[in-house]
């Protein structure tokens, strides 16, 4: 494991948010996901293709960002929070990768809760 899931994986944890969610994000981070491409890679026999779109195959990629759905939500969500923060929508969907842009630690305690939300959702 790198230094950086690990730091990354820290900082999810102590967020003040229900225990299965932090726990989610931060299988996330380490691609630990059970998405379908995970499925057929262990042996399990599934459609590949995603519920919500049909279009693509099922992935971390795909479900947090490259579906017309998860795009649609991410840009919304940054309208609404990130714009401000000088951060691009990539960074912002990648937003753990990119922790050092946020200075404050209350906004950076509030942008992670608001993200973990937006991945539990998705």
């Amino acid at each position: 494991m790198t230094s950086t899931v690990t730091n990354e994986g820290r900082r999810i944890m102590e967020l003040k948010v229900s225990s299965n969610i932090s726990l989610y994000g931060w299988r996330l981070i380490l691609n630990q996901i059970p998405t379908k491409d995970q499925l057929i890679y262990h042996g399990v026999v599934v459609d590949s293709s995603y519920i919500l779109c049909g279009s693509n195959f099922e992935s971390i990629a795909h479900l947090f960002g490259r579906c017309v759905f998860s795009v649609g939500i991410w840009n919304k969500m940054y309208d609404w929070i990130g714009s401000g923060l000088g951060m691009t929508v990539l960074e912002l969907m990648e937003l753990f990768f990119h922790f050092d842009k946020l200075k404050v630690k209350s906004e950076r305690i509030t942008i992670s809760v608001i993200w973990l939300a937006t991945v539990w959702y998705l």
